[in-house]
């Protein structure tokens, strides 16, 4: 099995990207999660974890968004960043923009 050269690695700005992605995300909760602005930021932060962790497909992104509303600490660190409901927000958004078939 091929090693991840990402896999373990801290990048400087990581702490700043989640900040960004789901303040983005708090900053339209009260949105509709099927909203143009909510799915571009599903996108930015599916683009976000292949950029800088692993390649992110729709099913991994969907699992991510379970674990980020399962009221664990990816909840409590996510509503720290974007306000109470940021995320179980981005879950829902998540959803809906891994239910769309990708482009052909």
């Amino acid at each position: 099995m091929k090693k991840n050269p990402k896999a373990g690695q801290r990048n400087p700005g990581y702490r700043s990207g989640n900040v960004a992605v789901f303040g983005g995300f708090g900053g339209i909760r009260d949105a509709e999660p099927d909203s143009e602005e909510a799915q571009k930021l599903a996108k930015k932060l599916q683009d976000y974890i292949t950029e800088h962790f692993y390649n992110c497909m729709k099913e991994i992104l969907s699992d991510h968004g379970k674990m980020y509303a399962g009221g664990s600490d990816f909840t409590k660190n996510i509503d720290s960043y974007g306000g109470v409901g940021t995320a179980e927000f981005a879950h829902h958004v998540i959803e809906i923009y891994c239910a769309v078939p990708l482009a052909e």
